[in-house]
């Protein structure tokens, strides 16, 4: 099973979302563009390009998230009088990931009825403005600083060093620390850090009217609306697995 597949599962679990990997880029409520197989395209955003106001839901940050296959945390991480201690993980089979996220937060539209009929309108107006096939953002999660390690094979070892001298949480030590990776063998690396979106919930317009339902959004008359967030329209890779 891919790498990307395996973290949707993790958000899809935790938030109730689609996971965008890798995580860290940046999107915005609202946006629109295409999602297939864990990778967003961005086209635009409904409110600069069409001026359809936007009501959000903002939910309430929380400290920590994080998300891990294969990886053993061996040695440090030792709260001290000078801070924290290096932390060492090994990374041990195939497709092993670490993602760490300090302040995740979830936020999600309160007027997807609204939009969806604004955006059917312009359709109507002009085919050529919105195309039906595009989607657009109607829920997501955030975070202020995303690590993200993600190794394709065995014989990974990755060294955490938060470099502080003050108290300060696990979480955030190793979200800021510089990191140190040794390969012992063939195996191809990738490191990420930096702050963005770990999953999105997206819809897409459909012909006729429907009940919108959801379960970031009330039930509604409007527009036919599919909704995508735990239920995934993108065939289901199964190869690989292990």
């Amino acid at each position: 099973m891919s790498m990307w597949r395996r973290y949707h599962r993790s958000i899809q679990s935790d938030f109730n979302l689609r996971g965008l990997y890798p995580p860290g880029k940046v999107t915005r409520m609202g946006d629109y563009g295409s999602y297939e197989n864990g990778t967003w395209k961005h086209q635009g955003n409904v409110q600069d390009d069409f001026g359809i106001q936007l009501d959000l839901r903002l939910g309430e940050p929380a400290e920590s998230w994080s998300t891990q296959r294969h990886v053993t945390f061996q040695t440090g991480g030792v709260v001290g009088a000078t801070g924290i201690g290096e932390v060492t993980a090994s990374f041990g089979g195939m497709r092993s990931f670490y993602v760490l996220a300090l302040t995740p937060r979830t936020e999600s539209l309160a007027n997807t009825a609204v939009v969806a009929a604004a955006l059917s309108a312009v359709h109507h107006q002009n085919p050529t403005r919105w195309n039906k096939d595009w989607v657009f953002i109607t829920a997501q999660v955030t975070s202020t600083a995303v690590t993200c390690i993600a190794a394709k094979g065995n014989d990974v070892e990755v060294v955490f060093k938060p470099g502080v001298t003050v108290l300060t949480a696990l979480a955030s030590a190793l979200a800021m620390a510089d990191v140190s990776i040794v390969v012992k063998g063939e195996t191809e690396v990738q490191l990420i850090q930096q702050q963005g979106t770990l999953g999105i919930e997206i819809a897409r317009l459909t012909d006729g009217h429907a009940t919108i339902r959801s379960h970031l959004t009330h039930p509604s008359r409007g527009p036919a609306l599919e909704i995508f967030s735990n239920v995934d329209p993108d065939p289901i890779d199964n190869s690989d697995e292990d």
